[in-house]
């Protein structure tokens, strides 16, 4: 399960983020990982300031500060970051999309979300889609299996499961592949061509995340829309992103890019650079 990280103040006030979840073993989403960062970094960072001046704490805690010189993983400063924010909205009685610059929608079309990673065959897949739809939803993506090891485990069988699932929502639903970084170049254009011819609306990660070059092979020779980022940290790998991999849609993770703070600043970067931005749920 995940941890919830609480930042108090003088004033009573106190801000509260979703932490990191126990059997976590990346850097900073580790419990034990992240408490070490807290007592060594982060407090001795953070206390005694205004907790208000978020700009000047993330600047701190993302890019170092004084004899404190250590720069923290985008998941940490993120947690921290929603924390402020949270501390913010209280403070003000103003609520957190107002003091960004106001809702950009008051409603967001959701899909479900299915599989993670562990052997399903394509009838259970079709049976997790039906549960959804059964809750009303009417948007859908479905991963492969990628836990075995990384890299083209069964594409036949991929292609197997997202024909069931298609042929069971028909045309006119969405449905995105999530191939979880699981493909190699050759097999992530082949897949996406064949998932084309298919319908579908959008291909997740089809490479491993540092494969900007790769990636841009894949975005350029399919027709569609290619997604990624979900697992990168601040604008500056973003930048970095669009110009090397050129995918269709930017993916930012709230927590693992930096915070709400750090968010905004690449959704303007991403309407700047044309590119659509679809936030990755924590």
């Amino acid at each position: 399960g995940k941890s919830l990280v609480r930042v108090q103040t003088d004033t009573g006030i106190e801000g509260w983020a979703e932490g990191p979840g126990y059997g976590k073993y990346v850097s900073g989403q580790n419990p034990k990982v992240f408490d070490a960062y807290l007592d060594s970094i982060i407090k001795p960072t953070l206390v005694g300031e205004n907790p208000l001046q978020i700009d000047r704490h993330w600047e701190a805690l993302a890019l170092g500060k004084g004899d404190n010189f250590a720069k923290l993983p985008g998941f940490v400063v993120g947690i921290i970051d929603v924390a402020l924010w949270d501390i913010l909205g209280k403070e003000t009685g103003l609520p957190v999309y107002t003091l960004m610059g106001g809702a950009a929608r008051t409603s967001i079309p959701l899909y479900w979300s299915v599989g993670s990673g562990w052997e399903l065959e394509p009838q259970e897949m079709v049976g997790k889609i039906e549960t959804g739809w059964d809750m009303g939803f009417r948007a859908f993506k479905i991963r492969m299996d990628w836990r075995g090891w990384r890299q083209d485990i069964n594409p036949a069988k991929d292609f197997a499961m997202f024909k069931l699932v298609r042929e069971f929502l028909s045309e006119g639903h969405y449905l995105g592949f999530d191939a979880n970084n699981g493909y190699s170049v050759s097999t992530a254009i082949q897949q996406g061509r064949k998932f084309e011819e298919l319908g579908i609306d959008h291909f997740e990660e089809p490479l491993p995340h540092y494969d900007l070059p790769g990636l841009k092979q894949v975005s350029d020779s399919l027709d569609v829309a290619v997604s990624a980022g979900e697992q990168d940290s601040f604008r500056w790998w973003f930048h970095n992103l669009v110009l090397l991999g050129n995918p269709d849609i930017l993916q930012p993770d709230i927590l693992n890019v930096g915070g709400p703070s750090e968010i905004k600043r690449i959704y303007e970067m991403a309407v700047t650079l044309d590119k659509p931005v679809m936030p990755h749920s924590p």
